[in-house]
């Protein structure tokens, strides 16, 4: 798997667990609405992320979070950026170029490929694993590239043009 803790050491970004029970709460939000948060002021950032999650699960939140940190940092000064789940529905573009910045940071083209074609049945599940990933991201990955593979449910998502 890709070292996100290097990547944000060489970049100065800290990601820090947090349990967002209270700040759901102050906000009228269900437990579990929110999945990260950043925190920008004076050139510096901080993301942070559920300190429950899965370790696949948070890692695909802080590669989120750190795509709005590169994508969209003019918009984060001087803000806070509170991802909420229902942000990540694909409609927003903020947030499909978020999550596509993600997916291209935690799971690499060429490395995706070697390791699928290695496998006698690619499946999501497997592949999420071995790039340390959330079945999700795998799933959008492997859909943005239009590269065939049987999801978390066993059903077969076939692409003609691989």
């Amino acid at each position: 798997p890709v070292n996100l803790n290097q990547i944000l050491l060489n970049i100065g970004l800290s990601a820090l667990p947090k349990n967002f029970a209270d700040l759901e709460k102050s906000l009228g939000r269900k437990k579990g609405d929110i999945l990260g948060l950043i925190i920008a002021k004076g050139g510096k950032a901080a993301i942070f992320f559920k300190k429950d999650d899965p370790l696949n699960h948070q890692r695909c939140v802080i590669a989120h979070e750190l795509a709005h940190c590169c994508l969209h940092y003019t918009e984060l000064e001087e803000i806070r950026h509170i991802e909420l789940r229902e942000d990540r529905n694909g409609e927003d573009a903020r947030e499909r170029e978020a999550e596509i910045f993600a997916g291209q940071l935690l799971i690499p083209v060429k490395r995706l490929r070697e390791i699928y074609l290695d496998l006698a049945i690619p499946d999501s599940i497997t592949l999420a694993n071995k790039f340390a990933v959330s079945t999700s991201m795998m799933e959008e990955r492997l859909d943005y590239l239009k590269i065939s593979y049987i999801n978390k449910d066993g059903q077969t998502i076939v692409y003609e043009n691989e």
